[in-house]
């Protein structure tokens, strides 16, 4: 994967589009430090189920927190969604 620099986005976006548009990934960084991630959209119906699971493998594994983050964030749901329910008529 590409590593370019905000001011490198910058000063050549019509670059950066062009290898996105190739099909190119990149990674995003400002001041040195990695901040995101770019890559090439693709229509949904061209994904195939593995793919997209392979890709959320990836995203996932690069948080090592991330289950514990997605337990915390799903119990607060549920206890909005309980909170809301009793408040319903």
């Amino acid at each position: 994967m590409k590593t370019i620099s905000a001011v490198e986005l910058r000063n050549d976006l019509e670059g950066v589009v062009k290898l996105l548009k190739r099909g190119e990934r990149l990674a995003l960084t400002y001041r040195g430090e990695r901040i995101a991630e770019m890559i090439p959209a693709t229509p949904a119906a061209t994904l195939t189920p593995l793919e997209a699971l392979r890709r959320a493998q990836e995203i996932t594994a690069r948080d090592p927190d991330y289950l514990k983050k997605a337990d915390t964030y799903l119990k607060e749901l549920r206890e909005d969604q309980i909170a809301w329910g009793e408040r319903s008529p």
